[in-house]
């Protein structure tokens, strides 16, 4: 089955996406699916819309999938604040698992070793994939977790980055927000 999309976001997991998606949905003329493997789940794609987009994780098979070949938006993230949201992410599903609340975010560390290898396999999958959709010819715009958060929690797109990001869907300028607490599919 193929899918056309006009562009989708391709990033590693824990780096995101899902803010990123619900940011450009916020825009009247951009709809975003959420994650390419979980479309039946998604919302409705949005009437009216110019750009219709997805999230596809570090996948290259996935691109075979594809239609015509989309405008690429490259979200990556610091590899050693990554490798420490796949930790969090871990040790909060082991918690649950044993039926326990959720972590403290200060009390938690994990061991230098592992995250320092965890790191530098992220910051070496990054920078295969970069090389990937360049050596393909990708349409491709580049930005950063922390530019969207400007080091902490957004629900407001920083302008620079909303402004960047429309110039480069061609679609004219309209603020963005995220609501952190909806998740695709669902509604508060």
């Amino acid at each position: 089955m193929r899918h056309e999309y006009d562009f989708v976001i391709f990033s590693k997991g824990r780096s995101g996406t899902h803010m990123l998606a619900s940011f450009l949905n916020s825009h009247p003329m951009i709809s975003c699916e959420g994650e390419f493997e979980k479309f039946d789940l998604k919302v409705q794609i949005k009437s009216r819309c110019l750009m219709h987009g997805a999230i596809f994780m570090y996948n290259v098979q996935q691109f075979a999938e594809l239609g015509p070949r989309p405008k690429v938006i490259h979200l990556t993230r610091d590899p050693k604040t990554n490798a420490l949201s796949f930790a969090r992410q871990q040790k909060r599903l082991n918690l649950r698992r044993a039926g326990e609340t959720d972590l403290p975010g200060a009390e938690f560390k994990i061991p230098s070793i592992v995250h320092i290898r965890l790191a530098d396999a992220l910051r070496r999958q990054q920078d295969v994939m970069r090389k990937v959709l360049i050596r393909c010819r990708y349409r491709m715009a580049e930005v950063t977790y922390e530019e969207i958060t400007e080091g902490g929690e957004a629900t407001v797109m920083p302008e620079a980055v909303g402004r960047r990001l429309c110039r480069f869907l061609g679609v004219t300028y309209h603020p963005m927000t995220c609501d952190t607490r909806v998740e695709f599919g669902t509604s508060i």
